[in-house]
């Protein structure tokens, strides 16, 4: 933050046309440190939303600012240069471009809005939301446009309004707007049901046609300023105009803005810069500006926001303050206020105070000093109390007390030669007729009379002799109870009541036994501070400790004042305000060489709506009555969450899969006056164990596993405890489906079914492994029944023995062919299936001994190509066919029996003529089913017999290796 920049300016009062009196006063300002990449020339328009950010309209385009980093929001055109800024009842941002478009914010997007009369396109001057949200429009001679949902309205010369070019729109009750232009001020109305606009001129009474400027306060006051007519107001109420004139030695120049806040109406012209009408009451108002050459810039724009600061943007910087809740008196007309001691303001135009040359009253600009006669030179006045009947208190330090009155500037004296105690007062406290003396001799009670003229009273004094435990007394407070509470040097904090003392030290919880400052606040409760452990407070049971930890600036206090829910903590650091209610401190002013402040016990003056400290260099002043516009933390806001790199639209509570689970959660503490002071706590509940502490603005998590979370962010300054208001974003990462419940219950159920299919198949398999074993045996045995039954052998050994007798050699390889015939069976027999050629060969050896049986009666022909032979086959296949076409055909020389063993792409045929056999031999049928049910379990295939009168064929399919 840039040096905080003290300017003097002075106090006009003017009512009607009465001269003004001139007081200087220092308004606390700091400067702003601007984005690198901005600066004030560019900025032309400032907004402030319903979370207290501040957008920049400039000439190249809208940003949204927190107080340190700004985001640029982009139309992605060529022209961004900024018109005009409005703030809509919903809380969005709307922007006017130079060039007539139109456009809102939404999320990180700038959305443009597209007006549908497409002639739209116009200089845009100033744009306002009336209360029914419909948007006001107004140009730089093009009258006015309402644009009421997605219709546009035009209003100008032939609606009755009397200028078209218009300087301003300000939203006033009744859902009517009123404008600024070139020829007064025009009160619009819409009639939305009717379609019907009607416009309300005013000129009279005004001092100047061309109004440049508008404000409206919030009730029933409509601001003004003029192009040379200075300023003033105009009441809705009473619908009459009120001129604020000045001296004849203050002109104003055109009136650029103005900005009505709690503490009063900002003013900016072109030949003064900014100045202030100082309160809401129509018949006393003090005019503050700010002297030329202290500040010299031009003001372009005012704002106030809604957390209670006040930005003043001028062609050569920004700059913040608290809103003119905080100010310092320096000069009054050519009376310099230093060396301070003590204050009594019965109003902040009017008030005392009390210098090394002794009382010193201040009237606008005009001084007067008292008692600089009376005092002796090495005295000096220590406190100042004025008491109902408006005498002034006055405790000195080496001669008691003095009784002024400033009706007949009478004084009389109060000191050890008429019963005060000591003549080394330190303070002073008046209640109603009782006055209370703190002194380094104890302390005394002064009981006044009623006679009003003289000052006659009783005296009563207290000291460690009898009863007060202390002599040297800091401080007095009467309270509302009827109790008297002292600060002393060494015995902590003492009560007295009903004639006896209670006493408050280390023992009752106190760290130090030295009490400087002490003061009741409106409960009842009592506040002091301490000489080294901070500030205290006491409900009458226990006692509460603040010090730097909890975010006091220092624990060297010098006054301590209460009003409404706050305490107003002087120290050598700067002025601190603890919120009670937030239990917060603040701190709002630092000195400007951060040095320590220098300032004398207990200078300190609680007024109706006001606080004044006296220190070495003027007054500072608090108006108490405004700083409840102000806030009392920073706003915590949570402004971005990104998911895998993609930035939500919405921070409501939220469901992500489970590989949506990289988050960065992006976030502000706004305190404009000390942006760099804010720190953050961060905690994600559910994976954080504990608060993370931090200067950054943002934390990210790359990696979260599936669960419920809670983002939890909260801001606050410097040592202060952060309790403030969280900012916070709830979301559930799913879990990935394989770790659903639903999903486990499936697999579950998937896996039972499996495990039951996996049984029953396997029981399955087990039984068909049986059948398959059982089928071979059957079939091994059918073979085996085959070829060795009576019939088969006693044809085999009738023709061998035929053989022998006609033809011994051929005998011998009949015989060794029968033998390799029954060898090859009783080899093949254990296999599943064996290659086609191994079966050819085996059909062979049976078809020579079929041939040496039935001679050319029985004829085997093979036409298989090599494809075929490369295959394998169940064993015995072919020749368990073969056999089957001999035992039910006819073999003889007039009907011979033919078997083609053949070959397509896919299959194998083995076909047979029919001669069917008039007495067919009974059969079982297994050889058939059996090939069947062996080509199924081998291969999974389907063999196939095809039969008519004339022909028999089995269809074997092709089983490759």
């Amino acid at each position: 933050m840039k040096t905080i920049i003290r300017n003097i300016f002075f106090i006009v009062l003017s009512w009607l046309f009465l001269p003004v009196s001139a007081t200087n006063l220092e308004v606390i300002i700091s400067g702003v440190d601007l984005p690198a990449d901005l600066s004030a020339e560019q900025i032309n328009h400032l907004l402030s939303d319903s979370h207290g950010l501040v957008w920049f309209g400039t000439v190249n385009g809208l940003y949204r600012w927190d107080g340190q980093r700004a985001l640029f929001f982009s139309k992605n055109q060529k022209n961004e240069a900024v018109a005009a800024l409005a703030l809509s009842r919903d809380g969005k941002v709307w922007v006017a471009f130079a060039d007539g478009s139109l456009a809102y914010v939404e999320g990180r997007q700038l959305t443009p809005f597209a007006v549908a009369d497409s002639s739209f396109s116009t200089n845009i001057s100033s744009m306002v939301f009336d209360e029914e949200n419909r948007l006001w429009l107004g140009t730089e001679g093009d009258g006015i446009y309402c644009l009421d949902g997605e219709k546009l309205f035009h209003f100008a010369h032939k609606d009755g309004l009397k200028d078209e070019y218009i300087y301003d729109l300000k939203t006033i009750p009744g859902n009517k707007v009123a404008a600024a232009t070139d020829f007064g001020i025009a009160i619009c109305n819409f009639d939305k049901p009717t379609g019907k606009f009607s416009v309300e001129t005013i000129v009279e009474g005004l001092p100047d046609v061309i109004v440049t400027a508008l404000d409206f306060d919030g009730k029933n006051t409509l601001w003004l300023g003029f192009h040379k007519g200075g300023m003033g107001y105009y009441s809705l109420e009473e619908k009459k105009f009120h001129q604020l004139k000045l001296s004849n030695t203050f002109h104003f120049g055109q009136i650029i803005a103005l900005e009505t806040n709690a503490v009063g109406t900002w003013v900016a012209d072109d030949k003064n810069g900014l100045m202030l009408v100082n309160g809401n009451e129509r018949k006393n108002l003090d005019v503050i500006f700010f002297n030329g050459k202290a500040f010299d810039e031009k003001v372009k724009t005012i704002l106030s926001d809604g957390l209670g600061n006040l930005f003043i943007l001028t062609q050569k910087g920004m700059y913040v303050s608290s809103g003119g809740v905080l100010s310092m008196i320096k000069q009054a007309g050519d009376f310099s206020l230093t060396d301070l001691h003590a204050v009594a303001a019965p109003d902040l135009n009017h008030f005392w105070v009390a210098n090394n040359n002794g009382l010193v009253e201040i009237n606008g600009d005009e001084h007067k000093v008292f008692l600089d006669k009376v005092l002796e030179p090495t005295v000096r006045i220590t406190a100042l109390s004025q008491a109902n009947d408006g005498r002034i208190w006055i405790a000195t330090f080496g001669q008691g007390l003095i009784c002024f009155d400033p009706s007949t500037e009478k004084h009389w004296f109060i000191n050890e030669k008429n019963g005060l105690i000591n003549d080394n007062v330190l303070s002073v406290n008046c209640k109603d007729n009782i006055i209370w003396a703190a002194t380094l001799g104890g302390a005394s009670k002064i009981t006044l009379s009623e006679n009003t003229v003289e000052c006659s009273f009783q005296i009563a004094s207290f000291d460690k002799q009898n009863g007060l435990g202390n002599n040297y007394i800091y401080t007095i407070l009467q309270d509302s109870r009827g109790n008297v509470w002292f600060g002393t040097d060494g015995n902590g904090l003492v009560k007295y009541s009903n004639g006896s003392f209670q006493f408050f030290d280390e023992n009752s919880g106190i760290g130090d036994d030295v009490v400087y400052a002490i003061t009741e606040d409106e409960n009842g409760e009592i506040w002091f501070s301490t000489s080294s452990s901070g500030l205290y407070s006491y409900d009458g049971n226990i006692f509460k400790n603040y010090s730097t930890s909890e975010g006091l600036s220092s624990q060297n206090i010098l006054s301590i004042a209460c009003k409404d829910q706050h305490v107003f903590i002087l120290t050598d650091k700067g002025l601190d305000v603890f919120h009670k209610e937030g239990n917060i401190f603040i701190n709002m002013f630092e000195d400007s060489e951060n040095e320590k402040l220098q300032a004398d016990l207990n200078s300190v003056y609680t007024g109706k709506n006001y606080v004044c400290f006296a220190v070495q260099s003027g007054l500072i002043i608090v108006k108490t009555n405004a700083f409840d516009n102000n806030t009392y933390e920073p706003v915590t806001l949570l402004d971005w969450v990104t998911v895998n790199l993609q930035a939500l639209s919405d921070t409501n509570e939220q469901n992500f899969s489970s590989d949506e689970n990289r988050f960065v959660f992006e976030y502000s503490g706004l305190w404009f006056p000390s942006p760099q002071k804010v720190r953050y706590k961060v905690k994600l509940d559910g994976y954080d164990p504990e608060w993370k502490t931090t200067y950054d603005h943002s934390v990210s998590y790359p990696n979260l596993p599936p669960g419920k979370y809670t983002f939890k962010v909260v801001s606050f300054l410097g040592m202060a405890v952060a309790q403030g208001k969280q900012a916070s974003f709830s979301f559930e990462i799913k879990k990935p489906f394989y770790r659903q419940v639903w999903f486990i219950i499936l697999v579950a159920a998937i896996l039972v079914f499996l495990i039951y299919r996996f049984i029953i198949f396997r029981e399955t398999r087990l039984k068909q492994i049986e059948a398959r074993k059982k089928e071979k045996l059957e079939f091994e045995f059918q073979t085996l029944k085959n070829q060795v039954n009576p019939h088969f052998l006693f044809n085999s050994f009738s023709t061998l023995i035929s053989i022998i007798e006609e033809n011994p050699e051929k005998a011998v390889n009949y015989t060794e062919a029968l033998s390799d015939f029954f060898r090859d069976i009783l080899e093949v027999k254990d296999q599943e299936l064996i290659p086609l050629k191994e079966e050819i060969r085996m059909i062979k050896n049976f078809n020579f001994i079929q041939q040496q049986r039935f001679g050319d009666q029985f004829l085997l022909k093979i036409e298989l190509d090599e494809r075929a032979l490369n295959s394998v086959i169940p064993p015995l296949t072919l020749q368990l066919l073969t056999e089957n076409a001999i035992k039910h055909n006819v073999v003889s020389k007039s009907k011979p029996l033919v078997v083609l063993i053949k070959n397509d792409m896919e299959n194998i045929y083995v076909e047979n003529n029919r001669n069917t056999k008039k007495t067919v031999e009974k059969s079982t049928g297994i050889g058939l089913q059996n090939i069947r049910d062996r080509y199924k379990l081998t291969s999974g295939k389907e063999i196939r017999v095809v039969e008519n009168e004339k022909k028999y064929a089995v269809i074997l399919p092709i089983i490759n290796k």
